[in-house]
């Protein structure tokens, strides 16, 4: 018995070595200047021992991936690196978001095709569920089998959520079309701490973190999940076999309530006048089951998705640790 599970340890081992190569996987990471993209380069560059390369792709480098010259340069950039793509890259504001994320997704796919390697996609749970939509009656949460049904782009935050179901929809047909090995995750709000959180202060997360900590808006209730976690997911996605063809969802499975938030954050600030928003009603009760990411779990063998409140707090201490550095740099008059 013990011969046999060798065996097989051996065989995978093998396997695993013919997917990465000896020396490991390389990768390319659109979205490098990003808050995932940026943090996850660091991971794959300094501490991910399976990756031998990573290279950060970013538009005032290597130009807008929505054009036929940034296109062109990712293909040539995967391809000449030998290189998986991580997908990170995404507009979330503008007139023209939606065809902008469309044909960088296309451009995702066409560079995972002229490298021959696998494609990780980084969509959202935007893509899952719309505002205001329920989950299938018969199930009572979200799964990945779900998508966005909702087609309102009468806003910036409408618009954004549209365009990252198409593109992940465009991503699926044309990754089929090429023949490119795929695999989607579709993350909720991103929290946790950043490699980096001085090189993102503009990040959705971290933004809105900053601004309850600070009393400008009233906290939230989300559906949180860890950068970390997030991460960990993609370079599962890249270096397992079944993988390919999945669709996932990462995130915690419940949401977390604006009231325990905020009671958090009153310690944390010593500001016990933060409010917290109670009048969000979620798609799901609070306590309840919102969304499954047991699959990626199962499939994939990474340790179970952090607590969206332990997502949330760890963001919110790097917050206070980054503007903590800045007092001090400002006082010492270090650059």
């Amino acid at each position: 018995r013990g011969q046999k599970m060798r065996a097989s340890a051996l065989a995978a081992a093998l396997f695993s070595l013919s997917l990465c190569g000896a020396q490991g996987f390389n990768a390319v990471v659109t979205g490098a200047g990003g808050m995932l993209g940026s943090s996850l380069l660091h991971h794959l560059q300094y501490l991910e021992k399976s990756c031998s390369g990573a290279t950060g792709v970013y538009r005032f480098k290597h130009g807008d991936l929505s054009t036929e010259a940034g296109a062109q340069e990712l293909a040539t950039l995967a391809a000449g690196t030998d290189s998986h793509v991580i997908h990170c890259a995404a507009r979330f504001s503008g007139e023209d978001v939606l065809d902008q994320n469309v044909r960088a997704a296309q451009a995702a796919v066409k560079a995972a095709a002229a490298a021959k390697k696998r494609l990780v996609f980084l969509s959202s749970m935007a893509a899952v569920r719309g505002p205001g939509q329920p989950p299938r009656e018969e199930v009572g949460f979200f799964t990945a089998e779900d998508w966005n049904v909702n087609e309102d782009t009468s806003s910036d935050a409408a618009k954004y959520q549209v365009s990252k179901a198409q593109a992940e929809r465009e991503a699926w047909r044309l990754a089929e079309a090429l023949g490119v090995e795929m695999v989607s995750l579709c993350p909720s709000m991103i929290f946790g701490p950043p490699e980096d959180i001085s090189v993102c202060p503009e990040a959705f997360s971290v933004k809105r973190v900053s601004q309850w900590m600070d009393g400008e808006r009233k906290i939230e209730t989300r559906l949180a999940v860890d950068i970390r976690d997030v991460i960990q997911a993609c370079v599962a996605c890249i270096e397992k076999p079944q993988a390919v063809g999945k669709r996932y969802i990462i995130s915690a499975e419940e949401r977390v309530a604006a009231s325990v938030v905020a009671e958090h954050l009153r310690k944390m600030t010593y500001d016990s006048s933060l409010e917290a928003d109670t009048a969000f009603v979620p798609p799901v009760p609070l306590g309840d089951k919102e969304v499954d990411s047991s699959p990626i779990v199962q499939d994939l063998g990474i340790p179970p998705v952090r607590d969206g409140l332990e997502a949330i707090l760890a963001m919110a201490a790097a917050i206070i640790d980054e503007e903590e550095r800045e007092a001090a740099r400002r006082l010492y008059g270090v650059a």
